[in-house]
């Protein structure tokens, strides 16, 4: 069981010395972590294994939104917990090979100040620093011959509760503008902004999807099959699939895959259980179920 643990400045400046925040891929390093040594978080967090790393989530809501934002096409890479420049610095901001854009960017104590907002900091009995702000997810897209930035903050509380908190508003206000500076989209994923049922079903098929196993998935083969079979129960499905593909393991990597890849649009509320129908509905529509994806915000 992990003790309780509050953040210091000596928190930040260890942060700091172990390089969190920076690093690509496999190497990346998330600013707050799952560790002993880190303060916990509020909510449930989670620690998933997927390409080459351990991703570092806090909550039930930041699972379900890295699903999400896993289902995305053209997808580079994801940076959770990203940490944000305090000071307007040159920010080499994407620290990837074929992308060298560089910038003078104001930090958030900048934006702070032009927006009169107290700049959220953190103390002991020695010192006092400001605190380094984070963004839940910084996505990198493929965008032609280009690299597409998007930055996602997840909150757990309805748009309806937010608005009436107003150190909350204040520092989001600080976070939107950051991102708007640096010409990076900034979505608000709050509870309202999709549908539970996808979301539960997301979380439950996940290990299909996110899983190490190397499977080499004919798409087209797989799409067509479904397609020919919908309003059946995804248990026959599965089942006529594992004949085609191998077994019904590899069956279970192909379907989930190709739902979440977007190749089967199917609608995302149905029940779990195996006996439920599998209903293909149009790409809009199957867009729509994912608020990344279609770029939808509770933030008004």
């Amino acid at each position: 069981m992990r003790t309780t643990k509050r953040f210091t400045p000596r928190t930040l400046e260890r942060f700091e010395e172990r390089e969190r925040g920076i690093g690509r891929f496999e190497n990346y390093q998330p600013w707050h972590q799952i560790t002993r040594s880190d303060p916990a978080s509020h909510g449930r967090s989670h620690l998933v294994f997927h390409e080459g790393r351990f991703i570092h989530l806090l909550s039930d809501k930041e699972l379900i939104v890295r699903y999400f934002i896993q289902m995305l096409p053209n997808l580079i890479e994801v940076r959770e917990q990203q940490p944000l420049c305090l000071y307007r610095e040159n920010d080499y901001l994407d620290q990837t090979a074929d992308l060298n854009e560089y910038g003078m960017y104001p930090g958030t104590l900048e934006i702070s100040e032009t927006l009169k907002v107290k700049h959220p900091s953190t103390h002991d009995a020695e010192q006092s620093l400001p605190w380094r702000m984070s963004t839940d997810f910084l996505v990198l897209l493929r965008q032609e011959n280009a690299v597409k930035k998007l930055a996602i903050s997840v909150k757990a509380e309805p748009w309806t509760s937010i608005i009436k908190n107003r150190r909350t508003m204040q520092l989001m206000d600080i976070e939107r503008e950051y991102w708007r500076q640096r010409d990076t989209e900034w979505l608000l994923i709050t509870p309202e902004t999709y549908d539970h049922r996808v979301g539960e079903n997301l979380r439950r098929t996940a290990g299909w999807v996110i899983t190490e196993l190397d499977r080499t998935i004919n798409f087209s083969l797989v799409s067509d099959i479904v397609a020919r079979n919908q309003g059946r129960p995804l248990s026959e499905i599965l089942q006529i699939l594992g004949d085609a593909v191998g077994d019904i393991n590899c069956a279970q990597i192909a379907f989930w895959r190709c739902v979440w890849s977007g190749y089967c649009p199917i609608k995302l509320t149905r029940g779990w259980r195996p006996s439920e129908s599998v209903e293909l509905i149009s790409q809009q529509e199957f867009e729509n179920q994912n608020p990344v994806l279609s770029g939808r915000s509770a933030w008004k």
